[in-house]
């Protein structure tokens, strides 16, 4: 697939897939926020839904013989449940390997602890593959999908024509696939595909004690836009408003999560902690939301982002509250966030406790 190799972002890869630690991570000096803070701030108290007999698979590149003892000291340092990674080498061997890239190896971590945050229960799977060639690592996302029920992907290319030959394996895909939006202010892909759930970052800054400082507002360098290559899906279809803003192109991100502020996340990696920001923190969280939503509701699995869009509708017919906060402060390029759905924040960012209440009486 070398003829695909064109599109990078803020730093060239010499190859392949711009992996998200590329794109969607920087260090952060200064503090990093508590994950109880985060969970309290979108409304999660990690007792009503865990992930329990949930699969997530996160997909990656490379290997590093640090993954487990990374999330053990992950979960020491936060209080967490413990729990084994089960991983998966290119020739189908499990175990682990040393660091071949340092970047794969710190998104590998965050994508593995942060799934960890919002899903605890769930079984973590980590597949890795040889390369960041487009071609492996489609290959290793086809093993992901069979094995897994929700696989988070926070890496993405910007979008390009021929992107439409791999609509086919995400329609057909048994599991729900948790894209990261990007950190270039553009349409990537695979988050731009119709059959993917696409999440795009905020800005948010917090006290020591984890109380939210102002509003929260979108990330100004997260991916959003219009797709050029793909039409509009039917689930933003159905709304008039949705239709009129996006031109009945595919509206990216479908919703928004923590991607920056004043306070950076924490994740080890090879036994050092560090300080990350960036979109990439929400494609595995919002793939731990989907988790804890497929312990009570295995139809989110097969209507994937539609699962939320109707989830919203439904709340609002019947009056009850809203299940994701709306994001009304802060622009992308030419997309201002407004009152309602807009193109830079979505839906906006998801509201844990209404949600699981909308599961549980609307399932």
């Amino acid at each position: 697939m070398n003829n695909y190799e064109g599109a990078y972002f803020e730093y060239y890869r010499e190859k392949g897939m711009d992996y998200a630690n590329d794109y969607h991570l920087k260090k952060c000096e200064g503090s990093h926020i508590h994950p109880r803070h985060l969970r309290a701030h979108y409304r999660y108290d990690g007792k009503t839904f865990t992930g329990e007999g949930i699969k997530i698979g996160i997909v990656t590149a490379f290997g590093y013989d640090g993954v487990q003892e990374d999330i053990d000291l992950f979960c020491e340092k936060f209080s967490l449940p413990h729990t084994k990674i089960a991983v998966f080498l290119p020739d189908n061997k499990t175990g682990a390997r040393k660091t071949v890239r340092k970047s794969w190896a710190t998104e590998t971590a965050l994508d593995l602890q942060w799934a960890h945050v919002f899903a605890p229960s769930a079984k973590k799977r980590c597949y890795f593959s040889p390369s960041d060639d487009i071609s492996d690592i489609f290959e290793v996302m086809k093993k992901a999908d069979k094995e897994c029920d929700v696989v988070s992907l926070s890496f993405g290319k910007k979008e390009f024509a021929k992107s439409v030959e791999y609509e086919d394996f995400f329609k057909e895909s048994k599991a729900l696939f948790v894209c990261a939006s990007g950190n270039n202010r553009a349409v990537n892909y695979p988050a731009s595909s119709k059959y993917t759930l696409s999440v795009g970052g905020t800005s948010v800054y917090f006290y020591p004690d984890g109380e939210c400082i102002g509003r929260e507002c979108v990330f100004e360098k997260s991916g959003c836009g219009l797709a050029k290559y793909t039409a509009i899906p039917n689930h933003q279809a159905n709304d008039s408003v949705i239709r009129t803003k996006s031109a009945y192109r595919r509206s990216v991100p479908d919703m928004c999560f923590f991607a920056d502020g004043n306070l950076a996340c924490p994740v080890f990696v090879c036994g050092k902690l560090e300080r990350c920001v960036g979109t990439s923190i929400g494609a595995p969280s919002v793939a731990g939301l989907c988790a804890c939503i497929a312990e009570k509701d295995k139809k989110i699995l097969q209507k994937k982002a539609s699962y939320f869009y109707e989830l919203a509708e439904k709340c609002h017919l019947f009056k009850r509250p809203p299940v994701f906060f709306d994001i009304t402060s802060g622009r992308i390029g030419q997309y201002a966030a407004e009152m309602g759905f807009d193109i830079c924040s979505g839906l906006g960012v998801p509201n844990f406790e209404e949600i699981f209440r909308a599961v549980n009486m609307l399932a």
